[in-house]
């Protein structure tokens, strides 16, 4: 009878275990923390494969891909390439499905971003930054990341809180915001998991697109020139997103 009810409360706590996630996408900002997102749903359920798609695009993308890759046990992606496209596209499409946004720092993705592109080149950190910094393509992808918040349409996760006390942030933020983010897929789990998931979660010195995750790197990385230069493109932008609250700084 003991042993009966020691089963009987393992499947009661754990019953996300004999349950499906609700339908649900992703989208990221590129070095915003598409990976340690996915990492972590994959804890909170059975491993599903990414699959990314360019929404933006009609000749790689039909409207019907999201729901066939859901269905095959895969987990649809998409970048954000565009903020607005998302946004819009979203509000009109598929919706049957979640949508999680993860979104960081600009200032932080982008560092990562010169790391990841220029990865083995050859050039100073200062160079590998003034180089992103001509691209119009991560610069349009970076833009006006503030939509997604405060609309119920869009679940949002941010780097800051998933990262945890390893990547220079909070070690309760991280595991109430793995806890949020399992009930928001229906798979409810205890804070005591979701402590446990967040220990596991950060780092993976195999992956090429896992540097260091470190909250506000772009304090050290960044050269005054450089920080004007964000100031200049991303200040009011930083202030929505609430990572600043004037251009002091």
């Amino acid at each position: 009878m003991k042993n009966l009810m020691i089963i009987w409360v393992i499947l009661f706590t754990h019953s996300s275990l004999f349950s499906n996630p609700d339908p649900y996408v992703i989208a990221t900002h590129p070095k915003g923390g598409s990976h340690l997102l996915m990492k972590i749903l994959n804890m909170i359920h059975e491993p599903r494969p990414e699959n990314a798609f360019c929404h933006y695009d009609s000749l790689h993308f039909h409207p019907n891909q999201i729901e066939e890759s859901w269905h095959a046990g895969g987990m649809p992606w998409v970048h954000l390439f565009s903020p607005h496209f998302t946004y819009d596209y979203f509000h009109r499409n598929h919706p049957d499905f979640k949508i999680i946004v993860i979104l960081r720092d600009p200032r932080d993705a982008y560092v990562s971003y010169a790391h990841h592109v220029y990865r083995g080149v050859d050039i100073s950190e200062e160079e590998k930054i003034d180089r992103v910094f001509q691209d119009e393509a991560y610069f349009e992808m970076s833009g006006y990341l503030s939509i997604f918040l405060n609309v119920p349409r869009f679940y949002v996760v941010r780097f800051e809180e998933l990262v945890g006390s390893k990547g220079g942030g909070d070690k309760e933020l991280q595991t109430q915001t793995i806890y949020d983010l399992a009930d928001y897929i229906g798979m409810p789990i205890s804070t005591a998991l979701a402590s446990a998931y967040g220990d596991d979660l950060f780092g993976n010195a195999g992956s090429i697109n896992f540097r260091k995750g470190q909250i506000g790197s772009w304090k050290e990385a960044l050269n005054e020139e450089q920080k004007e230069w964000f100031k200049e493109h991303f200040g009011d932008e930083l202030i929505r997103l609430g990572y600043e609250h004037d251009y002091d700084w």
